[in-house]
C-alpha cells in the first residue's frame, strides 16, 4: 500500500492514545466513561489533511450520523484529492449535490481493505465497482487506497486518492456530453442504437474519438456517415460495445472479449492498452481516455474504429 503521505500521523496518534484507556486505572467510574475512542468525526476534524471534507460533512447531516452511535466505513478523500478534481471551493455545489456526493463515499457497517473482494459495494447512494490485480486494488477502475483499516468508535476509515462523484448519465448521454465524441453521438442515433444502449446493460463502449471516424472515412474513401448504411454503422458500434461493465483495470492481455456484433478484438498491453480487431490492414486501436463511468456502463476513449472484417 503506497504510504508516501502519512496523513493520519496525527489521527493514529490520537486513536493510540485514546486507547489507553484500557491500561489506567480511573477515581471512578464516570471519568472513566468520559475517555472514549474517537468517532469518525471526531478523527477527521483533528487531521488537517481533510479540512475539505470535515468543511463539505458540516453542511451536511452526515456529520452527525458519523459522530453518533453505528457502524459506518468512510472513504475519505484528503484535500489534495478534492484540489486534483477541481474542487477547492464548494460554493459551486448545494447542500443537496454535497450529501449526494458524500454519501457515495460511505458505506454501512465495518468494510475493512480485506473485505473489498466482490465486485459491487453498496454505498448509501449507489453502487461502487470493485477492480483488482496482483498489486493493487481499484474504486471504479482509477481510485487508489492511499492508507487502510483505520479503526474508530463507530467503524472504519480509509484514505482514498481520488473523490469519487456518483454516476448521473447513461453510456449515451456521457457520449452526447463529450466534444470530441460528435461524430460517435451522430453514428449511434443513425444505427438506431440509442435505446438499446440506455438499458440496464451494464454496457462497456470503446468509443472512438471524431479523429479516428475522419481517419476511418478516408480509409473508406467517404465525407461522412451520410454515406454509410445505418446496418453497416450498426455493425461497426456494436463491435465496440460488450455488454459487461470493464474498467481499463478489468483488461487484461489476451483478453478476447465478445462484442455486441458477436464477434471479439483482442487486448495488448504495451505501456499503452491497445485493441486489435479483426482488420489486419487497420492501426491499432489504442485508449486515449479511460473509464467514464455511467450509470448503466462505463466508456473509454480510443483513437481508431474497429472493423471486424
Amino acid at each position: 500500500m503506497n504510504r508516501k503521505k502519512n496523513s493520519f500521523n496525527w489521527l493514529f496518534l490520537l486513536l493510540a492514545l485514546s486507547s489507553l484507556t484500557l491500561f489506567t486505572s480511573c477515581e471512578d467510574e464516570e471519568e472513566e466513561e468520559i475517555i472514549e475512542t474517537l468517532t469518525i468525526a471526531d478523527a477527521l476534524a483533528s487531521d488537517f489533511d481533510f479540512t475539505i471534507l470535515n468543511e463539505a460533512l458540516m453542511r451536511t447531516d452526515l456529520m452527525s450520523d458519523l459522530d453518533a452511535q453505528g457502524s459506518f466505513t468512510l472513504l475519505a478523500p484528503p484535500d489534495e484529492a478534492f484540489i486534483n478534481a477541481g474542487i477547492t471551493n464548494l460554493d459551486r455545489f448545494t447542500d443537496e449535490e454535497l450529501t449526494e456526493i458524500l454519501q457515495y463515499h460511505v458505506i454501512a457497517g465495518d468494510v475493512f481493505y480485506s473485505d473489498f473482494n466482490t465486485r459491487t459495494v453498496e454505498t448509501l447512494n449507489g453502487n461502487i465497482y470493485v477492480s483488482s490485480n496482483a498489486q493493487r486494488i481499484y474504486l471504479n477502475g482509477e481510485t487508489n487506497f492511499v492508507q487502510i483499516n483505520y479503526g474508530a468508535s463507530n467503524g472504519v476509515i480509509h484514505s482514498v486518492d481520488r473523490v469519487l462523484m456518483p454516476p448521473q448519465n447513461s453510456v449515451v448521454q456521457l457520449v452526447t456530453e463529450d466534444d470530441d465524441l460528435t461524430i460517435a453521438q451522430a453514428a449511434i442515433e443513425k444505427a438506431g442504437l440509442v435505446s438499446t444502449l440506455n438499458g440496464d446493460g451494464p454496457f462497456t463502449i470503446f468509443v472512438p474519438t471524431d479523429y479516428a471516424f475522419n481517419i476511418l472515412f478516408e480509409e473508406l474513401g467517404v465525407n461522412g456517415i451520410d454515406e454509410i448504411s445505418s446496418t453497416e454503422l450498426a455493425n461497426i458500434l456494436q463491435y465496440h460495445a460488450i455488454e459487461s461493465r470493464s474498467f481499463s483495470t478489468d483488461l487484461e492481455a489476451g483478453m478476447q472479449p465478445t462484442t455486441l456484433e458477436g464477434e471479439s478484438f483482442r487486448v495488448l498491453f504495451d505501456f499503452n492498452i491497445f485493441l486489435i480487431d479483426e482488420n489486419d490492414t487497420n492501426d491499432n486501436a489504442r485508449i486515449v481516455q479511460d473509464n467514464k463511468l455511467g450509470t448503466n456502463g462505463v466508456i473509454h476513449k480510443i483513437n481508431r474504429v474497429l472493423l471486424s472484417e
